[in-house]
């Protein structure tokens, strides 16, 4: 394997390092509440007047990727 000598380092490891643990934290997150959700659904709680878990869910991840591509454009061109 690689030295850990070649382990990103200073602000750029930080950053990077902390990035990644943040968006697998929503991930992980986000696929709890999703599985919530499509068991829920399995049962039959959800109809079209009553779908707020579904609804939540979706808004959560469009956030997500919302936010994830507004910091993946500020990196890039940021260059950090």
């Amino acid at each position: 394997g690689r030295p850990a000598a070649d382990a990103p380092s200073g602000l750029f490891g930080f950053t990077f390092y902390m990035l990644t643990g943040l968006h697998a934290a929503h991930v992980i997150g986000g696929l709890g509440a999703l599985a919530l959700t499509a068991a829920r659904a399995g049962q039959g709680r959800y109809t079209p007047e009553s779908r707020a878990g579904v609804d939540a869910c979706a808004v959560y991840w469009h956030f997500l990727d919302v936010v994830w591509i507004v910091l993946f454009a500020v990196l890039w061109i940021g260059g950090i």
